[in-house]
This record gives C-alpha cells, structure tokens and sequence, in this order.
C-alpha cells in the first residue's frame, strides 16, 4: 500500500512498537483485505471532534 495507507502505523493508538515483529504480518493483511474493495482509491474517513470548554467560576 502507498505511503498514505501506512498513515494508520503513525497513530498514537497503533504505534510500530504494539505490532512488534507482526508489522509486516499486519500490513500484508490489510493490504489483502482492502486493495480489492478500493479500485486503485484513496479511503477516505472523515473525522470530527467535539470539546466542551468550561471555566471555574472566579
């Protein structure tokens, strides 16, 4: 998979050291798993955030 598939082994939540020596394991599998849905696409995700900002009364 391209560079930008790979975006998911930077995460805070799936770091290279979680995988150990299973990494290339992993990637093989999602590359498997994917590539025959996407037709060549770029999957897209889109993500929102919400916060609730308060402040302690003076």
């Amino acid at each position: 998979m391209s560079a930008r598939g790979n975006a998911i082994r930077s995460t805070s939540f799936l770091p290279p050291s979680v995988l150990g020596d299973r990494g290339a394991a992993f990637d093989a599998d999602r590359a498997a798993t994917l590539l025959p849905h996407g037709n060549g696409a770029v999957f897209a995700e889109t993500v929102s955030f919400a916060y609730d900002l308060a402040r302690k009364p003076a």
